[in-house]
């Protein structure tokens, strides 16, 4: 049986261009610059995006925002995708502005089955 392809069209020409984009959104994040690394990430995390590092840096943006709703709405996508440790901490860190720390922890010592 053959794995299952993806069909969706890539926002990239090669694997370096993906790699490039992607670090200057890390780039962006990491210098400040929030508003124009969501301009450059939200083409990245369209519908249907199977993407999990674009929506994990989608994440990253939002918490820096302070914006924990759509902190866990993209860390849950990337984690769809492919779970990751980080993923799992960006969903977790979306509870702590609530006070809901017990929750944060279950998030990441329970996986996916607390993370809601």
């Amino acid at each position: 049986m053959r794995p299952k392809q993806n069909t969706q069209k890539s926002n990239f020409n090669s694997p370096f261009a993906r790699k490039n984009t992607l670090q200057e959104i890390h780039g962006l994040i990491q210098s400040g610059s929030l508003q124009e690394a969501m301009k450059k990430v939200e083409p990245l995390t369209k519908r249907g995006s199977k993407d999990p590092d674009a929506w994990r840096l989608r994440a990253m943006i939002a918490e820096k925002m302070h914006n924990p709703v759509e902190v866990a709405r993209c860390a849950q996508k990337a984690l769809a995708i492919v779970p990751s440790v980080h993923a799992y901490m960006l969903h977790a860190s979306s509870h702590r502005p609530e006070g809901r720390t017990d929750e944060a922890v279950a998030c990441c010592v329970l996986r996916e089955s607390a993370c809601s």
